[in-house]
This record gives C-alpha cells, structure tokens and sequence, in this order.
C-alpha cells in the first residue's frame, strides 16, 4: 500500500502547462526541480466519509466583531462553531487528515455564509494547497478524535497546550438527516510581497461554495468545549457564554474552485 507521500505525488495534476515558462526549466517539467511545480493537485476534490465532531456555541458581540473581517457582517446572535474532522480525499488521489476550524456565521451583500478565522491541519500538502487557492487560514497542529464507551473525544494541540478541548455523547442517528443550506465559505486570502514594507501582493475576500454536499450520518447529542491559548492562537480568550447543540456526523462534498468578492487592494482596504 502507497504511503501518503506516494498517493500524493501520483495525484498531482500535470499542471506546467498553464504555469509560465521560466528560461530552460521545461526540461524539468512536472519535477520539483522546474521551480514552477505545486506541492499539490488542483481542484476539483472529492471527500467521501469524513468524520465530524461540531460544538455549536454563543460568545459575545464584541468577540465575534474582532473575528470577523469587513466588509462580512456576523451574526447578530453571537453564534460560531468548533468542528474537528477527520477528512478523506478519494479523487483525483487518496488522502486522510484531520482538520479543526472556527466557522462564524456571516453576510456578506446580503448573501449569508459562514466566515473561517482559522483552521488547524495535521499534513503539510493540504495547508499548503489551502492557503495559496482559496486562502484558508491554514496552520500545522496535532489533532485527534477518540471515542470510547459512547463518547466522542476530539482535541488540537500545539505547542504542549490543547486549544480546543471538545466531547459529544451522541444520540440516536436521526432518519431522514434534515436538509441544510449549502451556504458560501468566505476567506480572506493573503500573498505577503517579497519587498520589505510593500502592501501584499494579493489580500482578497473569496467564496467557495462546497458541491454536492451529503450526509451519510447525522447523530444530536450533548457536548462540552474547552478553549485554551498560546501566544500565536489565543483561543482562550473566546468566551463560551452559551453551548447551542453538538452532533457527531459523517458527510462529503467536493471542493471546487471558488471566486473574489472583495479584492481589498483594489477597494484601498
């Protein structure tokens, strides 16, 4: 069996068409060595059966206001969720990796979505492919679900403190799964500029919205959540007023490519 390292490099499309032809470094075409090959495919991707443990919660207005970036408008209800998922790619190629993110709900020209402040990942192809398409706020951390004796026990860990500390005691499967909104995700992509002191080069408010989204498993329960901070990830000092809902699902979607709708620079943002 392929190691993930190998199912990824089968998986990389040949993409140097597309990319501009730097002096003779087609001779190293579709090899790291031409200088303009990506460290992963492009989209579309498709995810079947990940895993998901959610914690639906309420924090304060002015929380939510200095996570949330204009010209996105949170909600007035003070709502946002933790979710901690174990993901699985099954085309173009295999991959599984667990993920955590803050999901806020937003607007934005009326259109409501949700806003993604951060996420946390355990592999290295799927920050970097992340960030540098949609503009996810992508970073490396240790991650892990568990469940023993009917409860569901996930965390993310970096720097020896836990972050985000979440458990579920499911229910009963719900049958049918109600159907969700298949809202927008917004990002706010950011190229720094190789010059000292320049603007960046790209700072963007993208939109993706996720294709053919399916429940294959819906279970309600009842949840805790934890926060805790490190100088870079200061989680804690998100105040959890209120625990909304918990669930334990399992789903899929495919990623596409998305769009910019609110392009900073060019607006003098």
């Amino acid at each position: 069996m392929l190691c993930k390292a190998g199912r990824l490099i089968i998986a990389l499309s040949v993409i140097t068409a597309i990319l501009p032809v730097v002096g003779r470094a087609q001779d190293f075409s579709g090899t790291h060595l031409a200088g303009t090959s990506l460290s992963y495919p492009m989209p579309p991707f498709t995810y079947e059966g990940s895993r998901v443990v959610s914690v639906d919660f309420r924090t304060s207005p002015e929380v939510l206001r200095a996570l949330v970036p204009e010209p996105l408008v949170p909600n007035a209800a003070g709502e946002l969720s933790a979710v901690i998922v174990h993901h699985h790619i099954v085309a173009p190629g295999t991959l599984s990796y667990y993920e955590a993110f803050l999901a806020i709900p937003v607007s934005h020209e009326g259109v409501a979505g949700q806003y993604i402040p951060v996420l946390y990942l355990d592999e290295a192809a799927a920050i970097t492919g992340g960030r540098e398409i949609w503009g996810f706020s992508k970073f490396g951390a240790e991650i892990q679900i568990v469940e023993e004796e009917g409860q569901v026990h996930a965390s993310v860990q970096s720097l020896g403190v836990t972050l985000i500390d979440i458990s579920v005691r499911p229910g009963d499967p719900l049958v049918p799964i109600p159907e969700t909104p298949n809202a927008p995700i917004f990002n706010v992509k950011l190229i720094p500029s190789v010059e000292k002191g320049a603007p960046p080069d790209v700072l963007q408010l993208t939109a993706t919205t996720l294709g053919n989204p399916k429940f294959t498993e819906l279970r309600p329960g009842v949840g805790t959540l934890d926060f805790g901070s490190t100088p870079t990830d200061p989680l804690g000092r998100i105040n959890v007023l209120e625990v909304l809902r918990a669930a334990c699902y399992q789903y899929g979607f495919i990623l596409d490519y998305g769009e910019v709708v609110y392009d900073y620079l060019a607006e003098g943002g």
